[in-house]
This record gives C-alpha cells, structure tokens and sequence, in this order.
C-alpha cells in the first residue's frame, strides 16, 4: 500500500498554456520529494488541459482533475477535497519555485512549533518593479490576528499550511476576489493564536512568481521571482 504524501502542491489552471509547463516543471524540480501535484483545470478553452495530462504521463505524482470554470478559488477546493497530503502548498499555474521553496517553507513547521502556515516572499520579474520583493524585508516581527484580517497581503498566496486549516474554516471562499485566500474566511472561525512574521535579508530562495494578470504588482505586465524568504508561523489552536 502506498503512503500518502506529506505535501500536497495546488495548481489551478485556466487558459493557462504559456505557463503552466514551466508550472510543472518548477514542482517536479523541488528538493523536497515528498509531494504529489494537483492540477486542476478549470475549464480551460485552450490547450492547458491537454498539456497538464501530457506531464501528467511522466510522473506519478501528477494528477489531472477538471471541472467546469469556477475561478481560482473553485478550483482551489476541488484539489483540497482530492488532496492525499497533511500540509497543502499553493502554486498557480503562472508561477514557478526555485527548487529549494518546499525544502524553506517545511524547515519553518519544524523550527516553530506549533505553526500552521508558513507564507513567502517573491521578486518581481518585469515591470517598474523589476528586481524588487513583493513585500517590506526586514527583521524579525509580530503578525496579529487584526493585522492578516486588515490586510489580505499579509499573507501570499505563496503559503504552504496544514490541511486541518482548510478543514477548519471550509476552504477558500468562493464569492471573494481571484486572490482571496483560505484565510480571508478567518474572520469567522478563527479562535486566536500565536503568529511570528520573519522577514530575512533575502537569504533563503523561495518562490519565482508571474503577475502577468496583475493580482500581485502594480503592471499588469510585470511577474515576480523568489528570493526573500518570508515566514509567517500561525497557530489557531483553542
């Protein structure tokens, strides 16, 4: 009998055929091995399908799942209930990692303890922001519940957590903006807890990401690359 994986990688896709091979192929890359990859395709009217399943024939990891189009978040949950893994990472599908992203974010869980979510940090690629990380680095800091409700940025969409999160609260919303995330529902369910916020000087590799539809950047135009490690460690325990 096959054991589960210890991550489950999350990839929407919609029209994304540009993309999403360099998608795959940034996961399949990850030095940390144990994971399997979700794609779900969300109605794509392009070759995106077609391409996923073509990966998805070269490795076992790989799982094709289709659906009809929902958005992100839809599509975020269809994987979520099919995931086999106790910590769930989210990749779309017009992002990449570095190979050492799942490696950085995992030795976060075992060096804050307890912690639920782990969230990076990226570069852009392109743009007026050519060169810059998307968020502030800095030292060391204090994250609060008020903080990741006020602000939505707080926390990336770049975030690894556990699945008993996602459990906890229902998933990502679906009526909510194409970044909203699992958290944005903690407003109503969250019981508290302890969150550290490590912003470090650009030491570890994290994630490589595209903006090219403009969630993320100020251009529209521009992408983003990983390189400040940003770690936020949450426990919602009662």
């Amino acid at each position: 009998m096959t054991r589960d994986p210890t991550v489950t990688i999350i990839t929407p896709a919609y029209n994304a055929s540009e993309f999403v091979a360099e998608t795959i192929a940034s996961a399949l890359a990850q030095t940390w091995r144990d994971f399997e990859l979700l794609i779900v395709d969300d109605g794509s009217t392009d070759t995106t399908l077609s391409i996923a399943q073509a990966w998805e024939r070269t490795d076992r990891r790989i799982r094709v799942l289709t659906r009809v189009h929902g958005g992100p978040a839809a599509a975020r949950n269809t994987a979520i209930a099919h995931a086999r893994g106790a910590f769930l990472a989210l990749l779309d599908s017009d992002d990449v990692w570095f190979p050492s992203f799942l490696e950085a974010q995992m030795a976060v869980f075992r060096e804050f303890r307890p912690c639920d979510v782990v969230t990076g940090n990226a570069y852009n690629r392109g743009g007026p922001r050519d060169g810059q990380p998307l968020k502030r680095v800095g030292p060391k800091r204090p994250l609060s519940l008020l903080q990741i409700l006020e602000s939505e940025s707080s926390v990336c969409i770049m975030s690894v957590f556990r699945r008993t999160v996602a459990e906890r609260i229902g998933g990502f919303n679906e009526a909510l903006p194409v970044t909203g995330l699992v958290l944005t529902k903690m407003d109503g369910t969250a019981k508290g807890g302890a969150v550290v916020a490590i912003e470090s000087e650009l030491k570890v590799p994290t994630k490589l990401m595209r903006s090219t539809r403009g969630h993320l950047t100020d251009a529209a135009s521009s992408s983003a690359s990983a390189g400040p490690s940003t770690a936020v460690a949450i426990d919602w325990r009662a």
